[in-house]
């Protein structure tokens, strides 16, 4: 038997919905699988509780246990395309989740703390926040994150291969590590076999690794950002997984590696994408292989991490840290309103010294421009 401790942390004012969510939801869902055996949510912890927590266990203010007969019946759950439903509607009311998982047959140290294992679905910001983001540029978004002293954030490689594209969303990660011929399913010591080839096999190991993964993931709005190390050769996507990706609602792809079947995904599926290169080559065969989803990365010599807003045009794309949306679209709308005026007036022939910067008399009338605007 093996149970399963998923801590969850609510967003502020959602602890009503979060209960909801996993009594009438969640665990309604659960008990219906086989294997299942039980399952119980305790809420919430008192300060005094969560003050005893050992150092390096979670903040959280929620514990939901389910119990299994086995781990594999419990993955079996976590294959279920109504598990895919039923998730995503508790954690869109949590700021962290994460879990444990025990051998209830194991004898366990209790001086021990059992390790804790990230989970691989991600909090997603609000949709007000995406929709507010959406409207500003992401130069502007750019200048302001730099005001607020978080300078690391554009895509050093990526460019916009299909014109036009803008997009904002939570990010979803998948890693590329160096390929090693031998961490290939069905790889065997040559002679053992000749019934496939080492492509063959190589194909075959991808459906059953991150790259296929990842895309259990996707729900509309998301962002796939890829750390390909800066690989020219692999081509992370092509041509089918694309065409899924879009089925699914998924806003677009930025990949510091290179994209295969470009022709069909910038001109006929017309998938918003930033690469760094197009290729010929496949996603295993070349120098990479799909490693692992929905950890931090590195794209373009930058900090991504799952559930962080990804903004992206024809300029480049950039990472936007959650905690500071909100403040971005306070700055970063008055910016935007700013660069209209100062536009306007230096295609009217107004002096650049008066309008970019502001001097005082540019500023009068800035102010009186943004008062005629109510």
């Amino acid at each position: 038997m093996i149970s399963l401790n998923v801590y969850l942390t609510p967003k502020q004012g959602e602890e009503a919905a979060l209960e909801t969510a996993v009594k009438d939801v969640w665990i309604a869902a659960m008990t219906k699988q086989p294997g299942f055996l039980r399952a119980t949510l305790n809420t919430p912890f008192s300060d005094e509780d969560l003050a005893a927590l050992e150092a390096n266990k979670p903040a959280y203010a929620y514990e939901m246990v389910s119990y299994w007969n086995s781990e594999q019946d419990r993955l079996d759950w976590v294959a279920l395309d109504i598990h895919q439903e039923v998730w995503p509607q508790v954690i869109e009311h949590c700021t962290d989740v994460s879990y444990t998982l025990f051998d209830c047959n194991a004898t366990w140290s209790m001086s021990k703390s059992p390790r804790t294992a990230p989970s691989k679905y991600i909090v997603r910001p609000s949709k007000e926040i995406i929709d507010a983001l959406s409207i500003l540029g992401a130069d502007s978004v750019t200048s302001t994150m730099d005001g607020l002293g978080v300078r690391r954030t554009f895509m050093e490689g990526p460019i916009a291969r299909v014109p036009g594209s803008k997009i904002c969303g939570p990010a979803l990660t998948l890693r590329f590590l160096p390929q090693r011929e031998d961490r290939i399913a069905g790889y065997e010591i040559p002679g053992a076999s000749d019934e496939e080839s080492g492509i063959q096999m190589e194909e075959e190991s991808e459906k059953r690794s991150a790259l296929w993964e990842i895309f259990d993931y996707v729900q509309p709005g998301d962002v796939i950002v890829v750390d390909g190390r800066g690989d020219l050769a692999t081509g992370t996507f092509g041509e089918m997984l694309m065409t899924y990706f879009k089925s699914r609602g998924g806003a677009g792809v930025v990949i510091d590696t290179g994209i295969r079947d470009s022709a069909a995904i910038f001109n006929e599926i017309e998938v918003p994408v930033w690469s760094t290169a197009v290729t010929t080559g496949g996603a295993g065969h070349m120098n990479l292989y799909p490693e692992d989803i929905n950890l931090p990365i590195a794209c373009g010599k930058v900090l991504v991490r799952p559930g962080d807003i990804i903004m992206a045009d024809d300029g480049g794309a950039i990472v936007i840290p959650p905690r500071l949306a909100p403040k971005i679209i306070e700055i970063a709308g008055e910016r935007d309103e700013h660069e209209v005026f100062v536009r306007m007036k230096l295609r009217e022939g107004g002096e650049l010294g008066k309008y970019y910067p502001f001097n005082d008399e540019g500023r009068r009338e800035y102010e009186e421009w943004l008062a005629a605007q109510e």
